[in-house]
């Protein structure tokens, strides 16, 4: 029996009004949020190319954004029903700690296998995670997830994945994913023994360690395989194209049509960059490609 009491029940009758650090949270994402939907530029609040990794406080930023009013609701809702039961469990100092592992890591491992994400839902799966392993393992916690919502939040997720898959909805699955695995190993390590409670934290090390690595830029350009990853290269291009930066161009396009072979616009840019290299054989068969592939979109 694990010695870390966790009072499930005060917590369930704590005062909602009491959680402070989930109440702020909601508040400073409704706000940016909101201003965002009116045209607000916070894109320097995002993780992408143009903040990573310089600005790496974006991997938590990020979340506090969102798409869309139904994304916005959605988001506030479970981390609103969450956190004010988890926040109540195990106070305000630690659960700002959880927070900032469940918002950053996901928008981590996001980033590192597909590209920008946005939104409380990394945090919301987080969560989720976190009171499914406690539920399942702590002796204190026994039903503090109700089995109908852990059935929602699986079909949801199977949901969005093929929302994503065939275009319906974008929606930032990795996140989803690694906010509920760095949720679930938290609660798995706090309901071990104590003599057992530091190797199994030593399993969420080491997947956050594993998520920092990906985010190396050697590695990511390895490991991410997505479009996201292909339209960020040819950005990149674009700048190194307009400060003539041919070599880099050149190696940038190839990074993208490696990915996405079809991309006119693509063909093209690189047949500029070969253009500025002098490489004219190349330039021309590249730009003869790019107009095939305009032609076929054509028709």
């Amino acid at each position: 029996m694990p010695n870390n009491r966790l009072n499930y029940d005060t917590a369930w009758n704590a005062d909602p009004r009491d959680a402070w650090v989930t109440i702020t949270l909601i508040v400073v994402s409704t706000a940016l949020s909101v201003q965002r939907f009116q045209g607000v530029d916070y894109d320097h609040l995002i993780t992408d190319w143009r903040t990573m990794p310089a600005a790496s406080w974006t991997l938590f930023t990020s979340a506090l954004l969102h798409g869309s009013w139904m994304h916005l609701i959605f988001n506030l809702y479970w981390t609103f029903k969450f956190g004010t039961l988890v926040e109540a469990m195990f106070g305000m100092g630690p659960f700002v700690l959880l927070l900032l592992l469940l918002g950053a890591g996901s928008s981590a491992a996001q980033w590192a296998l597909s590209g920008p994400g946005i939104g409380l839902s990394g945090i919301g799966y987080g969560l989720f995670g976190l009171m499914w392993a406690l539920d399942r393992w702590h002796p204190d916690c026994r039903g503090v997830l109700d089995r109908r919502v852990a059935e929602m939040f699986g079909a949801w997720f199977l949901l969005c994945i093929i929302a994503t898959w065939y275009e319906i909805m974008p929606v930032a699955n990795t996140a989803h994913g690694a906010g509920f695995l760095l949720g679930a190993l938290a609660g798995w390590s706090l309901a071990a023994q104590e003599g057992r409670r530091l190797a199994r934290a030593g399993g969420l090390a080491g997947l956050v360690a594993l998520i920092g690595i990906g985010l190396l830029p050697a590695v990511r350009g390895v490991v991410n395989r997505s479009d996201a990853y292909a339209y960020q290269l040819f950005n990149q291009g674009v700048e190194a194209l307009q400060l003539e930066d041919f070599d880099q161009a050149a190696e940038l396009y190839r990074g993208v049509l490696s990915r996405m072979p079809e991309m006119a616009e693509a063909w093209n840019n690189i047949s500029i960059a070969y253009d500025g290299l002098g490489m004219t054989a190349e330039a021309a068969e590249s730009y003869e490609r790019s107009l095939e592939l305009e032609a076929e979109r054509e028709k």
